[in-house]
């Protein structure tokens, strides 16, 4: 882009055409042109008396200098050679802007597009009314006339499933024929905000639901592991590593971890006591030390 400053210092990046959105570079040099105050000077052009008036002569070549500087190398050899900046600028609107058949057949196709826009579930609600707005502008430009209510009615009808709660409130507690296009989106928003919030929340406490399920789970493992109230402070490995334990103390004849069923059943003569050492004996029955 270009850029320019005007006697008072105001900065400002000018549009460059090139040929493509001519719609939006007319909005914006009208905008720039009106600023200078040489606007009527472009559009109504001087007579033939207006040509002596050297202040006059001087805004329009402050406009076509100005409208030099906002067009391509391509675009200004279409215009280089007009006597005037009111001559310059209908060059351009009939080479790139909406005139006679042209103008039709483009708000035709501008037409069925608003007639099918509709909002995608992925959009967010600011791309769809930037994307309508963009819309209706162009259609507008082409001469179709649109009225916030009208604009209004078709995007409420148009929008995604998730709002059609928000729809049915606004459509009842508001009235559309004051309504501002402004104002059904910060509403729009607003919901989409909550939603988020709500959405998130609900992630947070089934997250922390989760946590606590499994840390309950690992303390209920825990319990059931090291006991049950009744004197079970073992696991169900550990119980086996000690039963054969005792087991190979029993065998080795060093200990007496069995019960008193297996101690009936055994020959003692093959028991050792693994308090005194001797033969013959459980470590129960031993009677080593006990004069002492």
């Amino acid at each position: 882009m270009a850029s320019a400053t005007n006697t008072s210092g105001f900065i400002h990046a000018l549009p460059v055409l090139d040929g493509k959105s001519y719609d939006q570079w007319v909005v914006r040099m009208e905008a720039i042109l009106g600023f200078h105050e040489i606007l009527g000077i472009v559009k109504k052009g001087i007579s033939e008396k207006e040509k002596d008036d050297a202040a006059i002569m001087k805004k329009d070549f402050k406009a076509k200098c100005l409208l030099h500087q906002c067009v391509d190398l391509v675009v200004y050899e279409k215009i280089a050679k007009a006597s005037t900046t009111k001559k310059a600028w209908e060059i351009l609107q009939k080479a790139f802007g909406n005139v006679g058949k042209t103008k039709k057949v483009k708000l035709q196709s501008l037409r069925r597009q608003y007639e099918f826009l509709s909002m995608s579930d992925q959009e967010t609600v600011v791309d769809y009314f930037n994307r309508m707005q963009l819309l209706v502008n162009s259609m507008k430009t082409c001469g179709e006339s649109l009225s916030d209510q009208m604009i209004i009615e078709k995007i409420l009808r148009t929008l995604s499933s998730r709002f059609d709660h928000i729809v049915v409130a606004v459509e009842e507690s508001k009235d559309l024929e004051r309504l501002k296009i402004e104002e059904v989106q910060n509403s729009l928003e607003a919901h989409k905000q909550r939603l988020n919030e709500r959405a998130n929340s609900r992630d947070l406490d089934q997250a922390m639901q989760a946590q606590f399920t499994k840390n309950d789970g690992n303390n209920k493992k825990w319990k059931k592991g090291k006991g049950n109230g009744k004197g079970n402070w073992f696991s169900n490995k550990e119980k086996d590593k000690i039963g054969d334990k005792h087991e190979s103390f029993n065998k080795g004849g060093r200990g007496n971890f069995s019960n008193q069923k297996e101690k009936k059943g055994q020959d003692k003569r093959k028991i050792q006591c693994y308090n005194c050492e001797k033969w013959g004996h459980y470590a129960s029955e031993c009677w080593h030390g006990k004069g002492k």
